[in-house]
């Protein structure tokens, strides 16, 4: 008769520690002691909060925020006016001139020019009418800027992103405008310059195109804090470093990608050792309870105690969580390190986990711990560690100035999950009141 398949599964870790090991140590109260402490131990640094003055100012960046030039022009669409009036110039010099300048929504361009390549271009067109000692003519005309991008960081709940139209630089001016001499374009051009400089600096002046907001979860403890930005001219995208008050053990950093696939507004980078540091706050908050039952399910009372060891990535594209079971008390003590392997997919416009497998993969002291392995598959904790995994990586906080806020979605787009971090790509679908 052919062995059950769970004996087969676990077999290999049983041997690899002893069966008379395992049972002459189940009554030994001194291993008892020694896996309390250890316990404590692990739990004392699980979860832990930098000082605001400890939270790192410069890379490595634990997740990043990568916005496209289409993504960075409908948020500004968001909060600027496009009922633009009309500008009237007049002058007498060599002969009576009116000007009407009729400007559209300014364009913005991701990358600068000469000197400037961090900063972003703007483009204004508009329609011109000129009226010459009473005779009349029309034609277009652009006018070309250049101007920086910056972060303003409002401690640890809020950053906005602002764009300096107040610092535009003049980049040139064009007009068409048929049947008017060189003497009349060359009085005329100036004029526009000037009226569009003005437009520009004094209408929009330093713009807010969003706020990054703070992770609203848990206890509303821990915060993010946007670095940068970072302009990549030739992807014509807008890098912010992201940076948590967590405490990561390793400081890992997400792989840097400024691109985008195309069609993407908005991509999200994380390193997995940011959503685990979370859980463990999670746990240190007492959001995923600690105390289970031989089944996994929450109990108070239970006699089985969890702590989160780390979260990687696979070579099949799963992200790999390893948690330690404990057991620490009854004189029956030791631990069982299982493995859960989350799958990744597109669920309801956003990004989903499933538990695709549960494994023992180490153990010491207690018999009856390794063979919890597949009783666990369904277990409490494995659900708060999806829930709060979800809640982590499918943030989506940019407010936008007048109470409103950018609704993104998940049904177009791809994710990728390699050793440097989960990216995930946003589409913009609306700008919506935040309240609704």
């Amino acid at each position: 008769m052919n062995a059950p398949r769970s004996i087969i599964l676990l077999l290999p870790a049983v041997l690899s520690f002893g069966g008379c090991e395992l049972l002459n140590g189940m009554s030994n109260n001194s291993s008892c002691t020694e896996h309390s402490a250890s316990f404590d131990g692990v739990v004392a640094v699980e979860g832990q909060l930098a000082q605001a003055s400890e939270v790192p100012q410069i890379e490595p960046y634990p997740m990043a925020m990568v916005l496209s030039q289409d993504a960075v022009n409908k948020l500004f669409a968001a909060v600027a006016s496009a009922e633009i009036p009309d500008i009237v110039l007049e002058d007498n010099s060599l002969v009576p001139v009116k000007l009407t300048l009729s400007p559209a929504l300014p364009l913005i361009q991701v990358g600068g020019e000469g000197l400037c390549v961090s900063c972003l271009l703007t483009e204004v067109g508009f329609g011109i009418g000129v009226e010459v000692a009473g005779v009349g003519a029309s034609g277009a005309g652009a006018g070309r800027f250049q101007f920086p991008l910056f972060m303003d960081p409002q401690g640890l709940e809020n950053t906005a992103v602002m764009a300096q139209f107040g610092q535009s630089t003049l980049l040139s001016v064009n007009l068409t405008v048929d049947g008017l001499s060189d003497s009349i374009m060359d009085v005329i051009e100036p004029m526009v310059a000037n009226a569009v400089t003005g437009l520009i600096r004094n209408q929009y002046g330093d713009t807010k195109l969003f706020d990054i907001k703070a992770w609203e979860i848990g206890d509303g403890d821990v915060k993010l804090v946007g670095q940068g930005p970072h302009i990549d001219a030739g992807q014509r995208t807008i890098v912010i470093g992201m940076q948590s008050n967590l405490v990561r053990p390793t400081g890992a950093s997400i792989a840097w990608n400024p691109s985008l696939p195309e069609g993407a507004d908005v991509g999200l980078q994380f390193h997995p050792e940011l959503i685990s540091s979370m859980i463990g706050r999670m746990m240190h908050e007492g959001h995923i309870p600690r105390s289970y039952d031989a089944a996994g399910k929450t109990s108070v009372a239970g006699e089985h105690q969890v702590t989160l060891s780390s979260m990687s990535a696979t070579d099949n594209d799963l992200l790999r969580s390893s948690f330690r079971l404990w057991r620490t008390g009854g004189g029956f003590c030791g631990f069982a390190d299982l493995q859960a392997d989350l799958g990744l997919s597109i669920s309801d416009r956003q990004l989903s986990f499933q538990v695709q497998n549960v494994l023992v993969t180490d153990s010491a002291g207690a018999g009856d711990l390794l063979q919890l392995g597949s009783d666990w598959l369904g277990s409490d904790f494995l659900s708060n560690l999806i829930n709060y995994s979800q809640l982590t990586v499918n943030y989506n906080e940019l407010a936008i100035p007048g109470n409103k806020k950018a609704d993104m979605s998940a049904e177009s787009f791809r994710l990728s999950l390699d050793a440097q971090g989960l990216s995930l790509f946003l589409n913009i679908d609306a700008i919506i009141d935040a309240d609704g």
